[in-house]
């Protein structure tokens, strides 16, 4: 989350990024349910691997992760020019 800089550290406590988001979900899943911006879609991956196999899968985490990575590059340079206009 680097509009927040937050980094997330794996293999504490068994805790990682994906066990904090669902217990972000269960914990808050009103507040949750309209995070995902309009154009994407969160399917579980057992879901995609019954419908399309494997490799289509991974291909389509592949691009959800990108996706992923493109907003928060964004966020990431938006944050830095707020920054920049605060300073001048």
């Amino acid at each position: 989350m680097p509009e927040h800089d937050m980094i997330w550290m794996t293999g504490v406590n068994g805790d990682g990024p994906g066990q904090a988001i669902l217990e972000a979900i269960r914990a808050n899943p009103e507040l949750c349910e309209h995070a995902v911006p309009e154009g994407l879609c969160i399917v579980p991956r057992e879901t995609l691997e019954k419908l399309l196999g494997a490799d289509a899968t991974e291909n389509l985490a592949m691009i959800g992760s990108g996706a992923v990575m493109r907003y928060a590059a964004h966020a990431r340079y938006d944050a830095e020019q707020r920054q920049q206009r605060g300073a001048q």
